[in-house]
């Protein structure tokens, strides 16, 4: 930048010509230029840009080295609505301010880049104590942003214990996802069910018509044929990246952004590893992110979730079968015991009194004999309640 700073044409900005620079402001842009964070200098009421190294990479390809010299609102179209009333601020009153996780739309690396920085400015004083100009320094924060998104997103797919079926689970965990369509700008559900070789889509984020090619209602699972390949990641149990989402399905909405979802993440569902795939779930990745591993392993997370969703579901009915089985039992056991003792009583009232511990000791036996019968078919109901859930069975039961 300091090259590209001594060759640039400043005759033709508010600074004038570079020898005519005052000494102070030559001070002022040798610390700009040293610095390793990014910085910028804004020169006079048209805020005339300077800005370092740092900064290039911030700025991107479609504003460096352009941005050199022109008038900051030029640079930053898309937040000036937020800067420029700061800016007018410190010119007014000579207060520093800041601005925080201000979003920035960039362009770098070959696409629009979702970005957030917070600003902090503070008044250039010229030597008759005016304010000249604002130096800027910037902090990249991006990823806090995106992260506190992620957490959001993940505490809202805890909420999905109000549901009575499998079914409703799988609405509720769509919805909490859709909540966030900058990271996820769609969704789509399918559960294999009593057929393990058939998946059924059951619910997907409302930006998708029902008539979309995506869409498709039922999924072969022995023929890899379908767009999403859920075929393959039915054998292999592994995630799997779809990109060229337009050619192969058309154009699929983007979410928060304007520009359609190229990529999608197919995921497998499972309650357990050794089990088989319960279902799988589909997402698009925001057209304005790069799916690094902290972006795969958010995903990796909300599926997570969903499976837990599913399970829990499925635990929760299985034990409402279990307490109606116990009940029943109970009640069996009751109804057996008030009859064997209304007949051993009404035996008693006609025995001598020689055979009545007899039939006492006898009673005891056969209400212990049932108890053991009772108590058998409980541990039987949950042991299979167990088996069917993959749920750990207790030492002691």
């Amino acid at each position: 930048m300091a090259l590209l700073m001594r060759s640039f044409d400043w005759s033709q900005t508010l600074l004038g010509p570079l020898p005519e620079w005052s000494q102070s402001f030559k001070a002022t842009v040798n610390i700009l230029i040293n610095s390793y964070s990014p910085m910028f200098i804004w020169w006079g009421r048209e805020c005339v840009n300077l800005y370092n190294d740092a900064a290039c990479f911030m700025l991107g390809a479609s504003q460096h080295p352009h941005c050199l010299g022109q008038p900051a609102k030029t640079c930053w179209t898309d937040a000036w609505d937020v800067i420029g009333p700061l800016v007018d601020s410190i010119f007014e009153t000579g207060q520093p301010t800041c601005a925080k996780n201000l979003p920035v739309m960039v362009e770098r690396n070959g696409y629009i880049e979702e970005l957030y920085f917070t600003f902090s400015y503070s008044p250039i004083c010229d030597e008759k104590g005016g304010i000249s100009g604002i130096f800027c320094t910037v902090n990249e924060t991006t990823q806090q942003v995106i992260g506190e998104r992620w957490l959001q997103t993940l505490r809202a797919l805890t909420n999905t214990v109000s549901a009575q079926t499998v079914e409703e689970a799988c609405h509720l965990a769509i919805r909490s996802l859709e909540r966030n369509h900058y990271d996820l700008p769609f969704a789509l559900l399918y559960r294999v069910e009593a057929d393990p070789n058939q998946a059924r889509l059951v619910s997907t984020t409302s930006n998708i018509e029902a008539s979309a090619i995506a869409c498709l209602q039922q999924v072969d699972l022995t023929k890899q044929t379908d767009p999403w390949n859920l075929a393959r990641v039915h054998q292999t149990r592994k995630p799997e990246r779809v990109g060229d989402l337009a050619t192969r399905l058309g154009e699929l909405p983007g979410g928060a952004w304007p520009e359609p979802a190229q990529t999608a993440l197919v995921l497998p569902l499972s309650c357990h590893e050794t089990q088989p795939l319960i279902g799988f779930l589909v997402v698009g990745v925001s057209p304005r992110q790069v799916l690094d591993d902290a972006y795969h392993g958010f995903i990796e997370l909300a599926a997570s979730h969903v499976e837990a969703a599913i399970a829990n579901t499925q635990l929760a009915h299985q034990e409402r079968k279990y307490s109606e089985i116990a009940v029943d039992c109970d009640l069996v056991q009751k109804t057996c015991l008030s009859n064997e003792h209304q007949q051993f009583r009404t035996s008693l009232s006609k025995d001598s009194e020689s055979d009545r511990h007899r039939i006492e000791v006898e009673l005891q036996q056969s209400q212990s004999l049932l108890q053991n019968i009772i108590d058998n078919a409980t541990i039987l109901v949950y042991l299979r309640s167990c088996s069917i859930l993959n749920k750990p069975i207790l030492s002691e039961v």
